[in-house]
């Protein structure tokens, strides 16, 4: 674990899934610990409440003025290239999946969508990186690849005057990405599979290392939240909105990717060797390549040296901790 604080940008889809919400919480968590400093948060589904809601939780956090950038895309609901993410979308609301956005936002310390006031994604990481020490920023990818393809492809302009994958490699440490993307082939089935355009173009030009999170589907989290005792709070109001009802829990892929971005070995996981993945653009197959065919590519995968039981544990005491002590300093204060 690092003496000094790493510097975070989430970038996260903060739709379909609690787990985004509680990456964000385990965050801000490891920042009232000193491990991480969060630089800003890019939303990369185009959906105006999204910032909104981001909003909500980090004041909740006492951190109203982290910066939000969100994904523009005006036609994006028609756009093939995001079909497969409508259809996903179509699929849970017929399956019976809860979106938690409204629920949040109707929180009595919820940020109103007019006054999240998002900026532009791409430019605020351009804006975030130039500002950044070299070689200093962690970028955490647990959404869809879109706005990182993005960023890759800027020109320069008056915030720096490097084109996007230059900025890149001149100022961010690695990427770490969230994907199920398993040894040595296979088929991620949401966070790659939603842009596969855009997750190939990350995967093939990404200038810095890139480190894969595949692990969670059984780290289960979140039933703790029940007994904290603040339906009002809005990762609670989340995840209980999500789960239809307190007590239940949800696999944590989005949290162990904060977990290992962040507290490296000390996570529970370690990076294993150099490879390189190849990402199908049109199955969305995958593969792991070893040997003289890494080429320039600097890919590691995660591996899990920890038990389930005790990244569960970690990830449970650090999402309701930090809501806790929050709660303590609004007590002290005369606050809710």
């Amino acid at each position: 674990m690092s003496s000094q604080p790493i510097a975070v940008i989430l970038d996260t889809d903060f739709d379909t899934d609690c787990d985004d919400v509680g990456a964000l919480a385990t965050l801000h968590a490891l920042v009232d610990r000193g491990e991480a400093s969060i630089l800003g948060i890019v939303c990369s589904i185009p959906d105006l409440r999204i910032p909104a809601v981001v909003a909500t939780i980090n004041r909740a956090y006492g951190r109203g003025d982290i910066p939000i950038g969100l994904l523009p895309h005006g036609d994006w609901e028609t756009d093939p290239r995001f079909a497969a993410y409508h259809h996903h979308r179509s699929h849970a609301e017929e399956a019976g999946w809860v979106p938690f956005h409204d629920a949040v936002l109707a929180t009595k310390s919820a940020v109103a969508i007019v006054d999240a006031r998002p900026t532009d994604a791409v430019g605020l990481y351009r804006q975030l990186l130039s500002s950044a020490e070299d070689a200093s920023v962690v970028i955490i990818a647990i959404g869809l690849a879109s706005a990182l393809a993005a960023l890759l492809a800027s020109e320069p302009d008056a915030i720096d005057p490097l084109p996007g994958r230059n900025l890149v490699a001149a100022k961010v440490a690695r990427l770490v990405c969230m994907a199920e993307a398993e040894v040595p082939r296979g088929r991620d089935p949401f966070n790659w599979q939603m842009d596969l355009e855009a997750a190939a173009t990350v995967l093939d030009g990404w200038p810095t290392p890139v480190a894969i999170s595949s692990f969670g589907r059984s780290v289960l989290t979140g039933a703790g939240f029940a007994a904290l005792g603040r339906e009002d709070h809005p990762v609670v109001r989340a995840y209980t909105t999500y789960l239809n009802g307190p007590g239940r829990r949800r696999p944590s892929w989005d949290q162990i990717a904060v977990l290992c971005a962040v507290r490296g070995d000390a996570s529970g996981f370690v990076e294993g060797e150099r490879q390189r993945v190849l990402l199908d653009r049109t199955t969305g197959e995958h593969a792991w390549i070893a040997g003289d065919d890494v080429g320039a590519r600097d890919h590691r995968a995660f591996l899990q040296v920890a038990s389930d039981d005790h990244v569960t544990s970690v990830i449970d005491t650090l999402m309701t901790s930090s809501i806790g002590a929050r709660d303590d300093v609004e007590r002290r204060r005369g606050g809710c």
